[in-house]
């Protein structure tokens, strides 16, 4: 009596959990041939001409396309387009009547970007002189989101100073240019969404010619430590970006130093992925 109903009790549990099974609405086990043309996955509820998205763990839409062929449980997906590399841990999910538009489609990292940016450059000379700035980078991606990039600064800056403490100068009449090139290591945040940022440090050297128009015409005697020449260049900045298709619109804000000088910058820039 024992045994009979150990045995009714399981059978009762076995369609109690069959009853409570969900249908499969995603993929079990995806699996794609080596051209990724063709993918294959369990699905009960899936039938021919079915609409099918594959999305990778972040929700973006990998690759798309149509049930082509049934195989008992299996659904033959021949895929239409591919945004990136389909991985194990992608997921087939029915499509539906949903336009592509619907979802956010797959960008891949930019191995290559160039960019060139224009802006206004305050320097700590005397009270401080602004004047417009120009510059660019080239940048190679690295493991884990890092890169190395080689940066290039031209600041034209010049406006009225004040002379050096203990001093009877006057005040005189200061301008400068300054060409830096440095490289250095880049660590970017979410580079394949729309919004995403970036930040760099680069070290290098830098070549300045200053004058100075008034009773003295050496600019050590109205800046301490600095004067034209060679000096060493390292800048700092973080950026936001905005994306459009292979271009990026960023906000640049930087600091630089040069000598004794400290540069703070804020520019326009205009970025392109390769």
């Amino acid at each position: 009596m024992d045994s009979r109903v150990r045995i009714i009790t399981f059978q009762l549990a076995c369609l109690l959990l069959m009853a409570l099974k969900p249908a499969q609405t995603q993929a079990a086990g995806l699996r794609c041939a080596k051209d990724q043309g063709i993918c294959e996955f369990e699905n009960r509820s899936l039938h021919l001409g079915s609409r099918v998205g594959i999305f990778n763990p972040q929700g973006d839409l990998v690759a798309y396309g149509q049930v082509s062929r049934l195989n008992g449980e299996t659904r033959v997906v021949r895929l239409k387009e591919v945004f990136g590399a389909i991985t194990r841990d992608d997921v087939a999910r029915p499509l539906g009547k949903a336009t592509l538009d619907s979802f956010r489609k797959f960008q891949r990292k930019p191995e290559l970007v160039w960019q060139a940016a224009i802006g206004m450059a305050a320097v700590t000379v005397g009270a401080g002189v602004w004047g417009p700035m120009i510059s660019g980078f080239r940048e190679q991606s690295l493991a884990h989101d890092f890169a190395w990039t080689v940066d290039a600064t031209f600041v034209n800056a010049g406006g009225s100073v004040n002379h050096r403490a203990g001093s009877d100068l006057p005040d005189g009449s200061f301008s400068q240019n300054t060409l830096g090139v440095g490289a250095g290591i880049a660590y970017n945040v979410n580079q394949n969404r729309d919004l995403s940022l970036r930040g760099s440090a680069t070290l290098g050297g830098a070549y300045t010619m200053a004058e100075v128009s008034g009773p003295s015409n050496e600019p050590s005697d109205y800046v301490s430590g600095f004067d034209s020449g060679f000096g060493v260049y390292a800048k700092f900045d973080l950026a936001a970006y905005y994306r459009w298709s292979d271009w990026r619109l960023g906000l640049v804000p930087a600091t630089m130093f040069i000598q004794s000088q400290r540069i703070d910058s804020i520019s326009l820039a205009v970025a392109v992925d390769f």
